[in-house]
């Protein structure tokens, strides 16, 4: 069975059967379970708080609680028999155990009493001390295991104490002393015979006395009881009444808590968190040696303040606000607050709280987050310089996560692809970032799916456009390259862009003057060189027919002559117009120089198809 399980099904047991109470170190009730309140006729309110006092009946002497309270602030558990008062004034007793808490300096600082109900128990013995002759009766019915001791002998027992040590009959226990039917020695290590002796003579001097003893069986087995010896006259002759309750869930019960004491001690005492207790006003009533280093204070240093009175100034109204909602709703799970050590250091915590059961104490666990709360500031702080220094520089940024969805896009890239970061943050890079290739008009693959992929640095090449949203097109050289973090993962993609549309206009214009006439825009030397070349190596493999025509015009020089150079060059320009109306797609006209061009006639199919080619140029008149 689980530990946990099994410790509860032992509480719960214990509370079922067992009166119990708990006191602070001066006697005031701070616990009280149903039975407490069913037998005292008491309510829980008219109870916590009060002294054990209210219950005092007078029938015990002064002598009497001075010993029992001697004991208890000796350390040592006091077991014994009690007279009390109910509310209604009757008076009832209990056999009582009542259990010292100690603090590290080995003073009481709480009390745990465990109590039976024995009226009727006395009520039975004062019967047997005046009705002898219904002593037997009683003594036989009575549902606790009981005996008649006479020197220290059992002279009489009845059917319970039979079952209980497990005999099958009286002759098994009769005549043997309470010490046989013990083991040698008892859990504190005192031989049995001798410490019962002792037991023996106080109970007869006293008239009672009340101890826990260690028995055992017939079969073998062992069982804690709580044992009540009272001293009785039977036809004048002295005798004791004992009284056998078994206690073993009790004692199991009081090891799992005492395990249980332990093993929170330890966590307490090495945990790396700050531990405290409080009261109900915030001031310390124990601390671990964590909360110790984390302030910097010792443990007396500490239980002369509060936990308010460590908070920083803007801290104090939230703090004594957060210690209302504990009060009020038994915990807050865990707030952020700013505490001020010995040595006047700023300390951020987390801190959570609780409300103890006897809702008289308060736990807090506090976890010193200030080197964490730096980092994170700083991290901010360097997120913020990255994102404006991206920002300020004139390349197009956009970052992504391992994922391709975007994180960040700078005021360049938003102008280029035409969205914002809003609109764009979290959504895949494809949806905003839209390139093809500017010769085929084919979408290319993402560089950042590429990155992503290979891990590796890519580069687009020099024909990409992108697409922006409002269909504006953008020449763009870019490279993307692979975000890691410092143990190798890969954490993400940052891409890098920029317009190069101006250069490829340049480019373009640049190559367009270098193989075309300026005046007529026809083909030069150079391009028709490039033409015929491909235009005899296409022949060839289709074993077509090429013609290479030469034109020039007649009486060209008196028209410059006479009617000046801008009219030459307007007649060159419409004869080249002319030139490119009359031949084919495949077909080129270009200019040589001066008032000479050249036809470049492809797949001519014969001399006649030619010859109509030549009669069309030759036909068509220019006019000026």
């Amino acid at each position: 069975m689980n530990a946990s399980i099994h410790l509860e099904l032992l509480e719960s047991a214990l509370n079922d059967h067992a009166i119990v109470s708990m006191a602070d170190a001066a006697g005031n009730i701070t616990y009280v379970n149903q039975h407490f309140l069913d037998i005292s006729g008491y309510t829980r309110s008219e109870l916590l708080g009060r002294n054990h006092r209210i219950l005092k009946s007078g029938v015990h002497p002064d002598s009497f609680y001075q010993g029992m309270w001697d004991t208890l602030l000796s350390g040592q558990t006091w077991l014994g028999e009690l007279c009390n008062k109910r509310k209604n004034g009757d008076i009832y007793w209990v056999r009582a155990s009542i259990k010292p808490i100690l603090d590290d300096t080995g003073l009481p600082i709480q009390y745990i009493s465990i109590r039976t109900d024995i009226t009727k128990e006395k009520l039975q013995a004062q019967t047997l001390l005046t009705q002898n002759k219904q002593f037997e009766a009683f003594f036989e019915e009575t549902t606790d295991p009981a005996m008649i001791l006479k020197r220290g002998r059992i002279v009489h027992c009845n059917s319970a104490a039979l079952r209980q040590f497990r005999c099958n009959d009286k002759t098994n226990m009769v005549g043997k002393s309470v010490y046989q039917l013990s083991p040698p020695y008892q859990a504190d290590a005192k031989c049995s015979q001798e410490q019962f002796s002792e037991i023996n003579s106080l109970a007869l001097r006293n008239g009672n006395y009340h101890y826990e003893w260690l028995f055992l069986r017939k079969d073998g087995s062992q069982f804690n009881a709580d044992i009540s010896l009272t001293a009785i006259t039977v036809n004048g002759e002295l005798l004791l009444h004992m009284a056998v309750r078994d206690i073993t869930d009790r004692k199991l019960l009081e090891v799992a808590l005492q395990q249980q004491k332990e093993k929170f001690e330890t966590l307490y005492n090495i945990a790396r968190d700050g531990i405290a207790v409080l009261d109900l006003e915030s001031n310390f009533l124990a601390v671990n040696p964590a909360y110790e280093r984390m302030t910097g204070l010792s443990k007396e240093e500490l239980l002369k303040t509060s936990c308010i009175a460590m908070s920083a100034p803007e801290d104090v109204l939230r703090s004594m606000a957060v210690l209302q909602q504990v009060l009020a709703t038994g915990y807050v799970d865990t707030y952020e607050k700013t505490c001020i050590d010995k040595t006047g250091q700023r300390v951020i915590v987390n801190m959570s709280l609780a409300l103890l059961p006897d809702e008289q104490h308060i736990l807090i666990n506090v976890k010193n987050v200030t080197s964490q709360k730096t980092l994170e500031q700083s991290l901010y702080l360097a997120k913020e310089l990255a994102e404006v220094t991206l920002a300020s520089i004139g390349d197009a940024v956009i970052t992504t996560d391992m994922k391709g969805l975007v994180i960040f896009m700078n005021l360049v890239a938003e102008g280029l692809v035409g969205c914002t970061l809003d609109e764009a943050r979290d959504k895949p890079l494809s949806s905003v970032f839209n390139i093809i290739d500017e010769s085929s008009r084919h979408k290319v693959e993402s560089p950042v799916d590429l990155v992503l992929r290979d891990g590796k640095m890519v580069t687009l090449n020099s024909r990409t456009l992108l697409i922006s949203r409002d269909g504006a097109e953008y020449n763009i050289e870019d490279s993307a390259s692979p975000i890691f973090k410092p143990d190798g993962t890969l954490l993400g993609c940052v891409l890098v862009f920029h317009d190069v549309t101006e250069k490829h206009r340049l480019l373009h214009s640049v190559r367009w003057q270098a193989t075309h006439d300026a005046l007529t825009n026809l083909p030069n030397r150079i391009l028709l060189s490039d033409r015929f070349n491909s235009a005899i190596a296409r022949a060839k493999r289709q074993n077509a027919l090429l013609a290479v025509c030469m034109i020039d015009l007649d009486e060209f020089k008196p028209v410059n002559d006479h009617y000046g150079h801008d009219v030459g060059d307007s007649l060159l320009m419409e004869v080249a117009s002319r030139l490119n109306a009359i031949i084919r797609g495949d077909d080129t006209a270009a200019r040589l120089g001066g008032d000479e061009f050249v036809l470049l006639l492809n797949d001519i199919a014969d001399m006649d198809e030619l010859e109509l080619v030549m009669t069309r140029v030759l036909t068509n008149k220019v006019r000026l």
